[in-house]
């Protein structure tokens, strides 16, 4: 299997990625970046990709059967070996993508985490939503998905899961070359990719299952089970949101309930928007709990 760029596909991708390079060559420049096919063949044809530039900046893909993985790493000298696998939200719908895409990998970068953005299958465009979101009370198996009577919808988080493991899988065949320790691959997802993250990580066979999970803001999407082998996860979420913050509650205690380690921030309302931004507070709480875990180094260790 090859993960080079289809000629057909390449103005298409330049395009994607030269907008979100353009902004950043506005802050502090990354490393250059590879885009990595994660399939030989896109899922289907019939829904082109398409990039809507917003007012403040932002950028929304759509209809997204060929996804990939953008590679960011660190600086030699700064590198770690830790990788994280950055998840975006878009409700499954789409994906946004500065914000989440390059703030985080720049972040993890600076501290020697290699960063690698999944820009995972999501949910046509064409497609008329079945049901309504409804405030949710009760959790079972720490499942948040309003909309689990849509065979559609149901269909591309499968999808999208199944790009999530293959992530993991493309990183650790290729850890040696990248400077990663395969046994030390984590996701971070937000949102709708926080769902997609922990599908990986409950689905997935051990060549596939990241070594962590980071969620802010993600419930799961599927019925949750603890892998045997109980991987550490780690939870990030503001207190007042319907469906969210107790769907990740639930979430918790099941992983508590099996004896798993998990730890769990919610945080107040301040602010208003019940995202957390990209960096911040909540990432360096993450940072700290992943030096606790051994997956990157203490401060002490690095001096």
């Amino acid at each position: 299997m090859t993960n080079a760029l289809r000629p057909r596909n390449a103005l298409r991708r330049i395009a994607i990625h030269s907008l979100a390079w353009i902004a950043l060559a506005l802050t502090t420049p990354l490393r250059a970046q590879e885009v990595l096919r994660l399939w030989p063949e896109p899922a289907a044809e019939e829904s082109p990709e398409t990039v809507e530039v917003r007012e403040d900046g932002s950028m929304v893909i759509t209809d997204v059967t060929d996804p990939t993985l953008t590679k960011y790493l660190p600086r030699p000298e700064l590198a770690n070996g830790a990788a994280v696998i950055i998840a975006p939200g878009g409700a499954m719908r789409f994906l946004t993508i500065p914000a989440w895409e390059e703030s985080t990998a720049k972040w993890l970068n600076a501290n020697g985490i290699a960063a690698f953005v999944l820009h995972y299958r999501t949910l046509p465009t064409s497609h008329e939503i079945v049901g309504t979101v409804k405030e949710m009370y009760e959790f079972p198996n720490a499942n948040a998905n309003p909309l689990a009577e849509d065979t559609v919808m149901s269909r591309t988080i499968e999808h999208a899961i199944a790009d999530a493991r293959q992530a993991v899988r493309l990183i650790r065949d290729r850890a040696a070359e990248w400077g990663v320790d395969p046994a030390r691959v984590g996701m971070l997802g937000v949102s709708a990719g926080g769902g997609v993250a922990i599908g990986a990580l409950v689905t997935a066979q051990p060549d596939s299952r990241p070594d962590f999970l980071i969620s802010s803001f993600g419930p799961s999407l599927i019925d949750v089970e603890v892998p045997d082998n109980r991987p550490p996860i780690f939870i990030a979420v503001r207190q007042f949101h319907p469906n969210v913050a107790r769907a990740l509650v639930a979430l918790y205690q099941v992983w508590t309930q099996a004896g798993a380690p998990a730890e769990l921030h919610i945080y107040d309302q301040l602010g208003g928007s019940p995202f957390l931004a990209p960096t911040g507070e909540w990432l360096e709480e993450a940072h700290a709990w992943m030096q606790k875990r051994g997956f990157v180094p203490s401060a002490e260790a690095a001096n």
